[in-house]
């Protein structure tokens, strides 16, 4: 049943043939994961924590791959890309301001300006401030070189970033060299957590746009393959190698690529507006769920922390969406 609300209460005016419902749904999916990676939905148990943690690898890396895939596809401007995503970054900045005023009056002010345009505001908004880096190398790259080229040389820098993030900051490496491989450019970065991500986004939608497309079969046997390659690389990294952080596995990459290709490729029948309203509703989902979860956290843990932060955030998210229809509250577009 459709909502009585004015028919402009949802944009609808996006081009069906630049549509996936199947994307849209997902994004929510991966955003409901997302919520339940901060919450920790599986604490009580450290074996499910860290399997629940392994499996949810694929979720922030799905929206970088969706955000390139349909920029390319719709073939946007640059300039509105900034613009769109930078206004979004700004609201939720100045949002989540009171969190972090604090530790931003100690901050000098080269520090802190290279935060707030190469890392984020903290909150999760490292995504935006990536996403608009990974779009601006790409788009920099591709006056230069063709688009595969711009794929290897992304997969290089994917690679540098899983050994100087994840491999080499193990017990085993430090034992081995007596120390940390420096990482110059920081954790959360376009270069290393979007870029490759981004540049398989591109590539799909130049293909599609070409005609070209992967048959399912390849696709389903490309992705199992690959979560098995990469399972073994994530048990090795954390049994043998003992590192500190595997937030960046080398096999993740071409998981996310065929898990993401066979998404566009599920034909999801779905009316636009529910469609336009899972895709709004997955980004301030993603984003909100922070300030709810800074509310609950003293009052719940772990699995009931989930249910509850969810709730909130996901009737937030609707509320947001469906009131921004409204002429006097088109304001709160921004959030979206």
């Amino acid at each position: 049943m459709t909502a009585n609300v004015p028919q402009n209460m949802i944009d609808t005016s996006e081009k069906p043939d630049k549509m996936n419902a199947s994307i849209d749904i997902c994004k929510l999916l991966m955003a409901v994961l997302v919520v339940g990676i901060h919450t920790r939905i599986f604490g009580f148990s450290h074996a499910l924590q860290g399997g629940y943690f392994f499996l949810t690898r694929l979720c922030v890396p799905f929206f970088f791959m969706a955000s390139a895939y349909f920029f390319y596809l719709k073939q946007h401007s640059l300039l509105k890309y900034i613009k769109r995503i930078g206004l979004l970054y700004l609201a939720w900045f100045f949002i989540f301001l009171p969190c972090n005023i604090k530790s931003y009056t100690v901050m000098g002010m080269p520090k802190f300006l290279s935060q707030i345009f190469f890392v984020g505001a903290g909150q999760g908004t490292w995504y935006l401030v990536a996403s608009i880096w990974g779009i601006v190398i790409l788009e920099v790259l591709l006056k230069f070189f063709k688009p595969k080229v711009v794929f290897a040389i992304s997969c290089a820098c994917f690679i540098f970033g899983c050994f100087s993030i994840t491999w080499s900051n193990s017990v085993f490496y430090e034992a081995l060299r007596g120390g940390v491989f420096p990482n110059p450019i920081g954790h959360y970065n376009a270069p290393y957590r979007a870029l490759a991500f981004m540049a398989a986004g591109m590539l799909l939608a130049k293909s599609k746009n070409k005609g070209k497309q992967m048959n399912l079969k390849t696709m389903i046997i490309g992705f199992i393959v690959s979560l098995m390659f990469m399972t073994v690389e994530y048990v090795i990294e954390v049994f043998f190698l003992k590192s500190h952080d595997t937030h960046m596995n080398l096999f993740h990459l071409p998981a996310m690529f065929f898990f993401f290709c066979i998404w566009n490729n599920i034909d999801i029948q779905l009316d636009k507006e529910k469609s336009l309203l899972f895709r709004k509703m997955s980004i301030l989902l993603y984003l909100s769920h922070r300030l709810f979860l800074g509310l609950m956290k003293p009052y719940f843990d772990n699995f009931i922390l989930f249910i509850v932060v969810l709730a909130e955030a996901l009737l937030f998210s609707y509320s947001v969406v469906r009131l921004s229809g409204y002429k006097h509250l088109k304001c709160l577009k921004w959030l979206y």
